[in-house]
């Protein structure tokens, strides 16, 4: 590595975003475990499962079940006639049950967000609110979006 290049301001400027970025999600990832943990509930195990797609592995369908991150599979070739299934025995129930079973199953959801929701939402816009973490973010959007 060529140290002249950090008296050039851009590359300096470019380092210094990029481990400001850095340590912002670092920051918040580990401020979202101890969230997941004291707040939502989870054990470590089921924390570090639901943050496993962070580490980039692939898994399957039978391993996703077995995480727990599903709560059942189906081969492709059924996937569509499952799909219709589904639907039809959601079509055949009540309206208000349908409203109220989706409110008890995120009640604990809510809760959370409730009890907490104003203290992450102001450490997620301290830690990304810098003009360094926001050009970062716009960059590594539009190079999702050249990929897509």
């Amino acid at each position: 590595l060529d140290l002249s290049l950090l008296r050039k301001p851009t590359f300096a400027g470019g380092l210094i975003a990029a481990f400001a970025v850095s340590a912002s999600i670092f920051s918040l990832l580990a401020y979202l475990v101890i969230y997941v943990q004291n707040v939502l509930g989870y054990s470590a195990v089921e924390t570090g499962v639901r943050f496993l797609f962070l580490s980039g592995a692939s898994f399957d369908a039978d391993a996703a079940q077995a995480y727990g991150l599903v709560s059942g599979t189906v081969d492709d070739d059924r996937l569509d006639d499952e799909v219709a299934r589904v639907v039809a025995e959601l079509a055949k129930a009540d309206a208000q049950g349908l409203r109220e079973t989706k409110k008890l199953l995120n009640a604990d959801m809510v809760a959370g967000i409730d009890h907490a929701g104003h203290e992450m939402a102001a450490l997620s816009a301290q830690l990304f609110g810098s003009d360094a973490a926001q050009a970062a973010m716009r960059r590594f959007l539009n190079s999702r979006a050249r990929r897509n």
